[in-house]
């Protein structure tokens, strides 16, 4: 929902499901998390990875505060559903679904745009980073996450958004400055 400017963005009513998910797997308590990927010993297995992934690519291509803000849930939950390290999860998310590329996609820069909300766009990409960081967490060299992760990420993108960042942060603080 795209708002007026100064209008605080608002989520859909459903989001609490995705904060749900997240804290259902704070304490990386490997059989929590593993159940978003299947439930072993069921007729029907339901995976909700592969809903997240989607999701979070969708918002990805939607420039709003709104939708900036969805993705930061959605982003939240993706990284404790991985931290811990939840192995299985490690390897779906990083090998059989379209995640990383959807990382990337959020790293290049979206803040151009008049509708969106600078500060929280940083906030994504800061949570982009965590969640690459997260996908390695546990992972020893040569093994098909880590090689998946190293050949899929765009390292000049993050080195050219932590200049950005360094820059934002100072002319925020100028701002402030002159606010004072």
């Amino acid at each position: 929902d795209v708002g007026a400017e100064g209008e605080e963005a608002e989520l859909p009513e459903e989001i609490i499901s995705i904060r749900f998910i997240q804290l259902m797997c704070e304490g990386h308590f490997t059989p929590n998390q593993d159940i978003l990927r299947e439930q072993r010993g069921k007729f029907t297995s339901v995976n909700l990875l592969d809903d997240m992934v989607a999701y979070f690519s969708c918002l990805g291509r939607i420039c709003c505060p709104s939708s900036t803000k969805a993705a930061l849930a959605v982003g939240a939950c993706i990284l404790e559903v991985i931290q811990g390290p939840c192995e299985g999860n490690q390897d779906h998310f990083a090998l059989h679904t379209p995640l990383m590329e959807s990382l990337n996609n959020q790293m290049r820069s979206r803040a151009e745009f008049d509708n969106c909300d600078k500060a929280l766009e940083v906030e994504l990409k800061k949570t982009v980073v965590e969640i690459f960081q997260g996908l390695l967490e546990g992972q020893g060299k040569r093994t098909a996450v880590y090689e998946r992760v190293l050949s899929v990420i765009h390292l000049d993108i993050i080195q050219l958004m932590c200049n950005v960042d360094s820059e934002f942060n100072k002319a925020t603080e100028m701002d402030e400055d002159d606010d004072i």
